[in-house]
C-alpha cells in the first residue's frame, strides 16, 4: 500500500492484515519502486494524490514497464475522472470508501491475476 497520509496508511494496512493479507507500506511511489521487483507483490494499492510521483504516474510507469501487477487507486477525486485518465481496467475507490469495498477490490484483483486460487 502506498499513501503519504500516515493515518490512512496505518488504518488500511491494519484492516488488510486483520483479513490475513501480508502488507508492505510505502509513503511514496518512489519508495515503492526502490523496494525491489514489482513482481513480488500480488496487488498494489496507491493513493492518487501524493507528494512526488502520483498514484496515476506510478500506474503509467508500471504499464510502460509491462508490469502486470493488479492496481487499485484510492482517490478523493471523482471516480469518472480517474477512470477516464486510466482508460478503465482497474479498481477505483473514492474516499471515503467502505472497508467491504476495499476488500472486494483486493480479492478481485488477486483472483483475476491468478496470484491466489
Amino acid at each position: 500500500m502506498i499513501d503519504d497520509e500516515a493515518e490512512l496508511l496505518r488504518a488500511t494496512s491494519s484492516l488488510l492484515r486483520s483479513c490475513g493479507y501480508c502488507v508492505a507500506t510505502f509513503v511514496s511511489a518512489e519508495d515503492f519502486l526502490a523496494a525491489g521487483p514489482v513482481g513480488q507483490w500480488d496487488c498494489v494499492i496507491a493513493d492518487v494524490q501524493m507528494r512526488g510521483m502520483s498514484g496515476l504516474d506510478l500506474y503509467a510507469v508500471l504499464r510502460f514497464r509491462q508490469e502486470r501487477v493488479p492496481f487499485i487507486v484510492i482517490t478523493a477525486m471523482a471516480e469518472g475522472a480517474i477512470r477516464g485518465a486510466t482508460h478503465g481496467g482497474l479498481c477505483v475507490l473514492q474516499k471515503p470508501y467502505p472497508a467491504e469495498r476495499l476488500l472486494a477490490c483486493v480479492e478481485e484483483a488477486i483472483r483475476s491475476s491468478g496470484s491466489r486460487p
